[in-house]
């Protein structure tokens, strides 16, 4: 080779690594770029096909309709960026960085997402078509919608995340943790969750047709229209689930466990079927569940106020509702689902009782409530050093303001002066707030800012002392199994805790005290 040509190189090499941020250009192909800061950079269209991005840092950048193509991110940050509309296709990102950002409608296929940390991001309408994904944490990850085909999660942890309408068709799960997942009409065909995870969750018109599911856990999970058709469901135990139109026609249920704890036996050596199920295989499978649902079935929302802890409900509400069932006599039985779906299965019957419902006029004909189990409030967090003033109201006007979609706030209510830039996500909220895009965003409530406090990123923001508005959580209760009576016997009871000081008790064991002390309100 050419002494110039390598002398050109390695100077090349050099002054890609001195590259101030200003100096990064935005469209650089096949570049040499390791370790650059791209942090808090608007870099929309880049395109850095090819480029050599090692341990290079995009956090908190925003990069939309960026072309990574081929590009090696390995050791890449990209927390809390948004690369929505991305092209990642066939892109190195082992042990990438990931975390609380938005990828929505970004393309990973044939990437390879080895150990990358993509919890509590968005990856709504994503494409991870026969993505190598071993390893990989999506805890709590947005992928409604998203398309995984043959992509490879070996080991993956998805515990939390919300798989709702997603394709996996002959995607690799062995060993995968699916733990309080929403995997609501999503599509396994053909797919391989052998030894995986899927206790105490509710599984709900999804298709596991021709799927591998030998020695997976639906320990107490709650199947409604599920699919099995064809799958092997070899050794894998079902023990307290409760199962309503399950097709079972040609799946194995060699030594599969029953919901009453039973095993179902192999066929004989040299049967041709090897365990198939038949017809009445599928009706004793629902009926071993019938002794299950009498236990009241209680939702898990996933989130601070009542999750799941090594397979254990924990949270202030999953642990005052198991208290005071058992003292009425009664067995809790949990299952992991979100609130708005939560709602949906107790109008439906398939739940008993949900917890961390926000009780509203839409909702309280159909269904019974306990009283406030504890008062979030709504709060105005700000850039660290901008704090202002927060005593009434107008204190807030002509402040760009950023919001939750799909949020309820008193501030914004009907009559209101005030305006809100509406984001999908925290992560997009808090972005926009440290980029300079809105002056305050309003908090659906306080017990967020512990969320993100856990993260580190509330040492760059402040919350202003004041609330301005009240999220009162309670428990919902289906009428078919519940009287007023009832919610009257329960009610005192959780009155007599709070009395006794449990519920406060409960808050500090649970790190969230301060939400039994008010905040003071805004002034008219």
């Amino acid at each position: 080779m050419n002494i110039g040509v390598i002398v050109a190189g390695m100077v090349a090499m050099a002054f890609a690594g001195t590259l101030r941020a200003a100096e990064i250009p935005d469209r650089c192909q096949f570049c040499e770029l390791r370790y650059q800061d791209f942090a808090q950079r608007r870099i929309d269209g880049a395109d850095y096909v090819g480029a050599y991005l090692y341990g290079s840092n995009l956090s908190w950048a925003v990069v939309r309709k960026g072309n990574f193509q081929s590009s090696v991110l390995t050791f890449a940050r990209m927390d809390w960026g948004d690369m929505s509309d991305s092209d990642f296709s066939k892109a190195a990102l082992e042990d990438a960085s990931m975390s609380r950002a938005s990828f929505r409608n970004a393309d990973f296929r044939m990437a390879n997402l080895d150990r990358a940390n993509l919890a509590r991001s968005d990856l709504t309408g994503a494409h991870f078509v026969t993505a190598s994904m071993h390893d990989v944490r999506l805890i709590d990850a947005r992928l409604v919608g998203a398309e995984l085909r043959n992509a490879n999660l070996t080991g993956a942890d998805l515990s939390g995340a919300r798989l709702r309408d997603a394709d996996l068709q002959g995607a690799i799960l062995k060993r995968a943790d699916l733990q309080g997942s929403d995997l609501g009409g999503a599509n396994f065909n053909g797919a391989n969750l052998d030894d995986s995870n899927l206790t105490a969750i509710e599984i709900r018109l999804t298709n596991f047709r021709s799927a591998s599911l030998k020695r997976a856990l639906f320990v107490n999970a709650v199947l409604d229209a599920v699919n099995f058709q064809d799958a092997d469901l070899s050794g894998a135990d079902f023990t307290g689930a409760t199962l309503r139109g399950v097709l079972l026609q040609g799946a194995i249920l060699c030594n599969t466990r029953l919901p009453d704890g039973t095993v179902h036996i192999c066929a004989p050596v040299g049967d041709n079927t090897v365990g198939a199920a038949k017809p009445e295989d599928e009706r004793l499978l629902m009926k071993s569940s019938v002794k299950i649902a009498k236990a009241v079935r209680i939702s898990v929302a996933g989130n601070l106020f009542a999750n799941f802890q090594k397979g254990r409900p924990s949270g202030m509400f999953a642990e005052i509702v198991a208290q005071i069932a058992r003292d009425m006599g009664q067995e809790p039985a949990f299952v992991s689902m979100p609130a708005d779906a939560a709602l949906k299965a107790l109008e439906e019957g398939r739940l008993d009782v949900a917890t961390v419902i926000l009780k509203t006029d839409k909702i309280q004909a159909k269904y019974l409530f306990s009283e406030p189990i504890v008062t979030d409030y709504q709060v105005v967090v700000v850039k660290k050093g901008n704090a202002f003033p927060l005593l009434r109201q107008s204190d807030l006007n002509g402040k760009r303001l950023g919001a939750r979609q799909g949020y309820r706030y008193d501030l914004l209510g009907k009559g209101s002066r005030l305006h809100a830039e509406l984001y999908h996500s925290d992560g997009e909220m808090v972005r926009a707030l440290l980029l300079g895009d809105v002056d305050a965003i309003l908090m659906s409530g306080i017990s967020d800012v512990y969320a993100l406090r856990s993260e580190g990123i509330m040492t760059q923001l402040e919350v202003l002392n004041a609330s301005v508005g009240l999220v009162p959580f309670v428990f919902a209760f289906s009428k078919t199994r519940f009287s007023a009576a009832d919610i009257m016997n329960f009610n005192q009871r959780l009155e007599a805790l709070n009395q006794k000081g449990v519920v406060r008790e409960l808050a500090e064991k649970n790190g969230m005290g301060d939400l039994i002390d008010p905040l003071p309100p805004l002034a008219p």
